[in-house]
């Protein structure tokens, strides 16, 4: 899901083909967005009466994605409602970019983000309305609060309207720590999610390379650990069990395109990605080889010359 969601085949049909006089509410089922309700507008103009029909759709315990029409163009709204659960609020808030990138860019104004259904109002869609353009998404206070601690922290790589709560918990931290990597200080390196499960932290780094060591360490929840298995041979492993929770599962797979970026920014833009889904895998014998024979591909490839006259040599097609 680095670049996308996973849709049901209903939503796309119901997006593609529905027109812009029905207003789909989606949740995740089965690690994919599924159509929950679907909203018949009669009155697209009558706005008032469109947002009081998105909100007795929506559930104070469950948040929701909700694709509403809009002059011409799709809005996204976040449901990411204060009852719920901090895990389901974070996961669906930061799916909002992931969503509009599969549905196509083109299609949407800036999305919306509500957390109380008072907030699902006329008065509230017009202070966030500008010139028949929809403004930046409005945050939830679990969001303001982690924001506000964040902004300056946190390196560019990891600033993303698409992950607005599942950043890294300590910047710094982070960021040292793959620069001792790369500077081949460190071996291997585990990252996982806070027990508040709203960012990501460095769970722990060695000097040594152990896999069997970091094989047994692992359970039934999601991690990141960055290899170096050898000095050319850099591998970040997604350990991602079947068993492991749905949203924990998909919170992982949206934040890899930030690690990745970060571990990038760190001077290792070579890094290798590969996903697991059993601690045995990290432990298997042909683990280290099969990577730096991916390397050795890579490097061995003999060099083309230019042929020494326009027109001449095997280099130009005929």
């Amino acid at each position: 899901m680095d670049q996308g969601v996973r849709l049901h085949p209903d939503v796309l049909d119901a997006f593609r083909n529905g027109g812009r006089a029905v207003a789909l509410v989606l949740t995740i089922v089965d690690e994919q967005f599924v159509l929950k309700t679907k909203l018949r507008i009669e009155d697209k103009t009558d706005q008032k009466a469109v947002l009081s029909q998105v909100a007795k759709s929506l559930s104070n315990a469950e948040p929701a994605i909700v694709l509403l029409p809009y002059d011409g163009l799709w809005v996204l709204i976040a449901w990411t409602p204060d009852k719920a659960p901090v895990a389901s609020r974070m996961l669906y808030a930061s799916l909002r970019n992931p969503m509009k990138a599969t549905l196509g860019l083109e299609n949407f104004h800036a999305d919306w983000q509500l957390s109380s259904i008072s907030e699902c109002s006329l008065d509230g869609f017009n202070g966030r309305a500008s010139n028949g353009r929809v403004t930046s998404a409005v945050m939830t206070r679990d969001e303001k609060e982690v924001a506000a601690m964040q902004k300056e922290a946190q390196p560019r790589c990891v600033r993303t309207a698409a992950m607005p709560m599942v950043a890294l918990n300590d910047s710094t931290t982070m960021s040292g720590t793959l620069k001792d990597f790369a500077a081949s200080k460190l071996a291997s390196v585990v990252i996982s999610m806070t027990s508040s499960l709203e960012s990501f932290q460095v769970e722990s780094k060695h000097e040594k390379l152990d896999r069997s060591a970091l094989a047994s360490a692992l359970s039934a929840e999601p991690r990141f650990i960055i290899l170096r298995l050898s000095p050319q041979s850099i591998v970040l492993v997604h350990y991602c069990p079947e068993e492991s929770d749905r949203r924990m599962k998909m919170a992982y797979s949206t934040f890899k395109r930030n690690l990745v970026e970060a571990i990038a920014t760190a001077g290792l833009e070579n890094t290798q990605t590969v996903q697991i889904s059993t601690a045995e895998e990290l432990t298997d014998n042909d683990f280290e080889s099969r990577f730096a024979s991916t390397v050795a591909s890579h490097s061995d490839k003999p060099m083309f010359s230019k042929p020494t006259r326009p027109g001449r040599g095997g280099a130009r097609l005929k």
